[in-house]
């Protein structure tokens, strides 16, 4: 997310009804992008089966959404200084919705994967350009206010995505989910069309295209390996060589260009800044963590608990409950507390629940759901607030604008590369649990043959055969769920010690 310059105190801030539908269009158009992550999330099972795709191939409707607002994010302060606020406003939302809309009409696997990304792309300004056109509608006096307003419009986002998704594709199909969007998007470019303030376009800032058209490239062909390594067996597939080689030499092309221009697009005055450079990889860290129960559950709890998707949708909308306590919790001391303290707090908030999915069983309860996404949605806003204090504590005035699209734009990477990667290990684990349980539980197994009742498994017998195979699929899933959070936990406990790297200055 790149940061977008607010109106000056001179042009005043709107009032009455004006005021509350400016706000409405901030918060519609943030909705709309969050709903469009946990939504998509939610749908997978339905999309899986639509596509007959497995788990690392249809973990791309995610991850390609992800990457298209990610490097779109970078260059949204740019734009909107180009054209305008309210016209990239106004162009973000209609394509959002004509994307969604395409995303619905689909009818393979890899042309919604570039209609994700074209949403990607358009979304992308949705959530900036709505907290700076709801700061605005408060006026810079009540710039507090109006960020509080438009975080908890779209942590209700983070609710209304699983639940009615989970509830219109049980009813009418996951194409629904993103038909849902169009009336809202047109909604959205409504009431912006006629209560947003217009606003003067600036064009003397410059975007560096090369350091961005590499980066991007990098960004792209390093997503196409991770997702389809597994798959293609890594190098020694073609493809995942050339995509390698293709990132490998887009990101030389990066760091030459960064290295040797005037006005890179990335100041690498940024990386000097001991805390600024800990705070990037701590939100990388933080951006693989915190969507993956969103992504994986409904996968796990219909394959292997055969939750419908509407109870599921409820289940992980409980995270929303947790983000609220989280957001009370920090709201008064956030400025006070050591920005090394609430990363803490946040990162064990978040390993604590990784850590009890990792230990569940096909018998798993929705009250076991219900209390690790309260615990992981507590730790979900935690976290940000520290490392956004942390990586601006030392840095330079002139400096933080940079500083915080970068930090978004690695967030964001780390939400696309944490899910393409535990959806490969996802499927390397099942393949492999799959054959060791299939040995294991095997007519030829004699030792299996002899400890089992003939009544009540008849190995001669094709419906107990059936539902034998049916029971190796289920603990194969469960199997290589727990093994991938386990990892997960490992991860973010190797994450803590960067903590201790930090300095931050008292009386600042």
């Amino acid at each position: 997310m790149a940061q977008v310059a607010t109106r000056s105190d001179e042009e005043g801030a709107p009032e009455g009804l004006r005021r509350w539908l400016i706000v409405a269009s901030g918060i519609l158009g943030t909705l709309l992008f969050v709903v469009a992550i946990t939504g998509a999330g939610m749908v997978l099972p339905h999309m899986q089966g639509s596509f007959s795709a497995a788990p690392d191939q249809i973990a791309w409707v995610v991850t390609a959404f992800i990457v298209g607002a990610a490097v779109a994010n970078v260059c949204v302060g740019w734009v909107s200084d180009r054209i305008g606020r309210r016209n990239l406003y106004l162009v973000s939302v209609a394509g959002f919705t004509a994307a969604s809309a395409l995303c619905g009409l689909a009818d393979n696997l890899f042309t919604l994967v570039l209609f994700r990304i074209l949403q990607g792309v358009f979304g992308a300004a949705l959530s900036p350009i709505g907290q700076a056109i709801v700061i605005d509608a408060f006026g810079r006096g009540r710039q507090g206010f109006g960020t509080s307003i438009h975080s908890m419009g779209a942590t209700w986002g983070s609710f209304v995505g699983p639940v009615l998704a989970g509830y219109l594709a049980d009813l009418a199909g996951w194409r629904w989910v993103f038909f849902a969007a169009v009336p809202f998007g047109l909604a959205a470019l409504a009431l912006s069309w006629f209560s947003v303030p217009r606003d003067e376009a600036r064009s003397e800032r410059r975007l560096d295209w090369t350091g961005f058209a590499t980066l991007g490239i990098a960004i792209g062909a390093l997503m196409l390996m991770l997702s389809r390594g597994n798959r293609l067996d890594w190098f020694e597939s073609t493809e995942i060589i050339a995509a390698g080689t293709v990132a490998a030499l887009a990101l030389y092309v990066f760091l030459a260009h960064t290295a040797t221009s005037a006005r890179p697009f990335v100041p690498l005055a940024l990386f000097a800044d001991r805390n600024f450079a800990i705070a990037l990889l701590l939100i990388f860290v933080f951006g693989g963590y915190n969507y993956l129960p969103l992504f994986v559950l409904p996968l796990v709890l219909t394959e292997v608990a055969g939750y419908s998707l509407p109870l599921i949708g409820v289940l992980l909308g409980c995270r929303t409950f947790g983000v609220l306590i989280g957001i009370l919790c920090i709201f008064r001391i956030a400025d006070r507390a050591d920005p090394r303290l609430l990363i803490l707090v946040g990162f064990v908030a978040l390993i604590l629940p990784q850590w009890l999915m990792a230990q569940w069983g096909t018998d798993v309860t929705p009250g076991n759901v219900v209390w690790a996404m309260v615990i992981q949605g507590f730790g979900s806003g935690i976290p940000y607030v520290g490392i956004s204090a942390l990586a601006l504590a030392t840095l330079p005035a002139e400096l933080r604008v940079q500083g915080v699209s970068l930090l978004y734009l690695v967030y964001n990477l780390g939400v696309a590369i944490g899910a393409a990667l535990l959806f490969n290990l996802l499927a390397q684990d099942l393949q492999a649990s799959h054959e060791l349980l299939s040995q294991l539980v095997s007519p030829l197994n004699e030792v299996f043959r002899q400890s089992v009742p003939k009544r009540l498994l008849d190995l001669n017998n094709p419906d107990h055969l059936a539902s034998l195979s049916a029971e190796i699929g289920r603990q194969s899933i469960m199997l290589a769920f727990n093994s991938a959070f386990l990892l997960t936990v490992a991860v973010g406990v190797a994450a803590l010690p960067l903590i201790l790297l930090a300095r931050v200055r008292r009386g600042r």
